[in-house]
């Protein structure tokens, strides 16, 4: 009957722990958008429509914001670390 049981997931301390440092830099780099998206937004009411001469809703402009600050700050998540590591336990 035990055998019928599913088998636990094993994580080593290292992939625990990388883990763990990846949502907080997940968590910083939202944060980075929050306040870049905000300064965006000031910025778009006193220069915008005089420098690119378009009218833009601020509902568009904070979700564009967002996902370009989102896209421009995707690099500090170190993906090849993990692979790295995947690889390294698989050989």
């Amino acid at each position: 009957m035990k055998n019928a049981l599913p088998s636990k997931f094993k994580q080593s301390q290292l992939e625990v722990q990388i883990n763990r440092v990846v949502i907080l830099v997940l968590g910083i780099q939202i944060g980075l958008c929050f306040i870049l998206t905000a300064l965006a937004v000031l910025w778009k009411d006193s220069r915008m429509e005089e420098y690119l001469g378009v009218e833009v809703s601020n509902g568009t402009l904070i979700y564009q914001s967002f996902f370009r600050y989102f896209l421009l700050l995707n690099t500090l998540i170190p993906i090849s670390l993990i692979v790295t590591i995947e690889a390294v336990k698989v050989g």
